[in-house]
């Protein structure tokens, strides 16, 4: 017994194991206690150890139930369904200290003893005989649901546990006298079949788990359904992904989805292969691919099995490197051009102007296009940036995130008057945040007609904080907006540059979600953003 502890003891913590080792301990507990009282000539302490034995061989046979349970559903049994069946070992024992005689009866003679189970005895036996076929109809059940070494590993149970539960009540039914413990033997017979499967089929080492455990924590949705689309079974994440409320089995196609067209049309159409949708709900839009692959069951049956990925993220990197190509593209045919035009315009008009005074003036503005190039040059590399690296959001204290920012821009524009009114909230947001607000700042000077008069405020909304950037310009043209709220240009509707899409790709990247509130009076930049 204690070498077959020795060898499960490292693997307690598997699925069944603990039970096993329970068993094993009770077990040979009995079978010593059972041998002692044959060797004290006290006939009290040889009565109480006898009492004992019974009570421990119960909590044995408890224990393997237990077992046999936690080995055939692969499912670590909870304390609230563990606790009934311990309650009995622990009521025997406290009738025994109460009433002995209301369990049984011992008589010695001579050497041996005699032993009669009374009314409350007999329940205890009856009770220890269902918990055994019980056992034996799961391992039955098990051997005939399963294949390979698990199957083996249930056949290796079966034979040694029925020898064991055999010697265990023979002595009830069979002129056997009580003090010959004849179940000792059997016991060493479970101990030698658990060490043989132990080595053979590495019992308890490959131990079964749920199947049912398993397809909850697969990371894809998994629908099951029958020839005529009635719902047999679906996973954890499928009820996630299709926003179900459970109790879907036994459903038809039509009673669960007849509110949602698209995953209506998904589940009811003839599927091969993989497709792609989208299911839109009121804040956001979700992107899912199923593949669809047939089954059969029973007899002659086919049925669909669909796999459903969350492919969200991968779409919207997909639009995000679309628009970001249309955004470079826009910028290079557009933007470029239109600067080195006047560039190349001013050298020419330098090469053939003598007058000293006109070439200056030419040659700044031709410096000022040089200029505005290089920063297109640099925020579309900042877009790159963002889009290429897939970073996550990170705390960030925001008051010290918006000074640094505020003190270079005035650094860089002294003639803008920069207001700040912010919080001490932290944020979550991606590094390089502070390029967003940068970029709001600089808007709102450089495209202001007038004298830069900026206000930066934060406000906290729960979850939430909003980052505002006013200005006193003229505010942004409509068509500009619109691009940036479809998220695609052409060459009728394009923004000016690159610094709102940094704005944009720098909140949303963060979580959050970018506005833009434009008059003729002003422009309001609004940046929401989680609160870490």
């Amino acid at each position: 017994m204690l070498f077959l502890v020795y060898l499960l003891w490292d693997s307690r913590y598997n699925i069944s194991v603990g039970w096993f080792l329970a068993a094993v301990i009770f077990s040979g507990t009995w079978g010593l206690i059972s041998g002692l009282a044959l060797l004290i000539p006290a006939e009290g302490t040889s009565a109480f150890l006898l009492y004992t034995a019974r009570v421990v061989g119960i909590l044995a046979g408890v224990s393997f139930f237990l077992f046999v349970l936690e080995f055939t559903t692969g499912k670590a049994l909870s304390w609230k369904v563990v606790s009934p069946f311990l309650a009995v070992p622990l009521i025997t024992f406290v009738v025994i200290l109460a009433d002995p005689s209301a369990f049984m009866s011992v008589q010695f003679e001579g050497r041996g003893y005699s032993l009669e189970l009374h009314e409350f005895g007999m329940a205890l036996l009856t009770y220890g005989l269902i918990l055994h076929i019980m056992a034996i109809s799961l391992l039955f059940r098990g051997y005939l649901t399963t294949d390979g070494a698990q199957q083996n590993q249930v056949g290796i149970i079966i034979i040694w546990y029925l020898i064991s539960v055999v010697t265990v009540f023979a002595p009830f039914v069979l002129p056997i006298p009580d003090y010959f413990t004849v179940g000792v033997f059997g016991l060493l017979f479970l101990f030698i079949g658990t060490a043989y499967a132990l080595q053979k089929f590495n019992l308890f080492t490959i131990s079964p788990i749920s199947k049912k455990e398993i397809f909850d924590k697969v990371s894809d949705g998994v629908v099951v359904l029958t020839p005529q689309n009635i719902v047999i079974e679906a996973n954890q994440r499928a009820e996630e992904l299709l926003d179900l409320d459970g109790g879907f089995a036994g459903k038809s196609v039509d009673e669960m989805f007849d509110s949602d067209a698209a995953i209506h049309k998904l589940l009811s159409d003839d599927i091969t292969g993989a497709t792609t949708f989208n299911v839109d709900r009121e804040d956001s839009t979700k992107y899912l691919t199923v593949t669809s692959t047939d089954f059969h069951y029973g007899r002659g049956n086919t049925g669909t099995i669909l796999v459903i990925q969350d492919v969200t993220p991968i779409k919207t990197r997909e639009q995000q490197l679309d628009t970001l190509y249309q955004v470079f593209s826009r910028v290079f045919r557009h933007n470029i051009r239109n600067e080195l035009t006047v560039i190349r315009g001013v050298l020419e008009f330098a090469q053939s102007e003598n007058k000293k005074e006109h070439v200056d003036a030419q040659l700044e503005s031709a410096i000022e296009s040089t200029d505005k190039l290089l920063e297109h040059s640099r925020k579309a590399g900042q877009a790159e940036e963002l889009i290429r690296d897939q970073h996550e959001p990170r705390k960030q204290p925001l008051d010290d995130l918006v000074e640094t920012i505020v003190t270079k821009c005035k650094e860089t524009y002294p003639d803008a008057t920069i207001k700040t009114s912010v919080n001490g909230d932290d944020v979550l947001a991606v590094p390089g945040f502070g390029r967003a607000i940068e970029c709001a700042i600089e808007n709102a000077i450089v495209h202001n007609p007038y004298p830069g008069a900026i206000k930066v405020s934060s406000s906290t909304n729960g979850d939430f904080v909003t980052v505002s950037i006013e200005d006193n310009g003229q505010g942004i043209p409509d068509d500009e907006i619109e691009v940036l709220q479809n998220e695609k240009e052409n060459s009728l509707t394009h923004g000016s540059g690159v610094g709102l899409w940094l704005i944009k790709w720098y909140t949303e990247k963060s979580g959050g979600e970018f506005d833009i509130t434009s008059t003729n009076c002003g422009t309001t930049v609004s940046m929401t953003i989680p609160k870490a």
